[in-house]
């Protein structure tokens, strides 16, 4: 069973990160990195100011992703707009345990969050050529709204991206 936490920053001693540690190896991980934003290594103090800033900011909201009380990922809603009742999502699963169905799960609860909760209108992605991670977010009811060209550099050569979006009655 998938369970989500809200991220919050660690207390005391930075030393002993837990889970905002395995975050920044996740993102590390070349199976990873070619789906992330940017190509460039996550250092654990940047996950650190990552965690600070996020759990202040009322324009995200970002989630650790348990299965059996096991970390297996995060995920959040980014830029979210009250006023246009929209928000991106993300989603980042640990690399060993792509495949087992946590992702999916993980999405159906992000989107209760975000449309019964929040109650947002429209939640988007932005997916790279670098990666076949499209097929994921269609297989969640999620369509495809727009291309983008040249988003992303990675080992030398520019890719696109597609935007695709859901909205609470399209979902499956």
């Amino acid at each position: 069973m998938i369970e989500l936490k809200t991220i919050t920053p660690p207390v005391g001693d930075y030393g002993e990160l837990g889970e905002l540690g395995e975050l920044a190896n996740w993102r590390n991980d070349e199976r990873v990195r070619p789906a992330l934003r940017t190509g460039k290594l996550t250092f654990s103090s940047q996950q650190v100011e990552w965690a600070n800033k996020v759990y202040y900011d009322n324009t995200c909201s970002y989630y650790f992703i348990y299965y059996n009380k096991i970390l297996v990922g995060y995920c959040g809603l980014d830029k979210i707009s009250f006023e246009n009742k929209t928000a991106e999502i993300s989603l980042l699963i640990n690399p060993d345990e792509h495949r087992q169905g946590h992702g999916m799960e993980a999405v159906i609860l992000l989107l209760d969050i975000a449309f019964d909760k929040l109650k947002l209108k429209l939640i988007y992605a932005e997916v790279n050529d670098t990666t076949s991670a499209i097929e994921f977010w269609l297989a969640q009811g999620f369509m495809v709204e727009a291309f983008l060209k040249d988003r992303k550099f990675w080992k030398g050569k520019f890719y696109n991206s597609t935007i695709l979006n859901i909205e609470k009655e399209d979902r499956p």
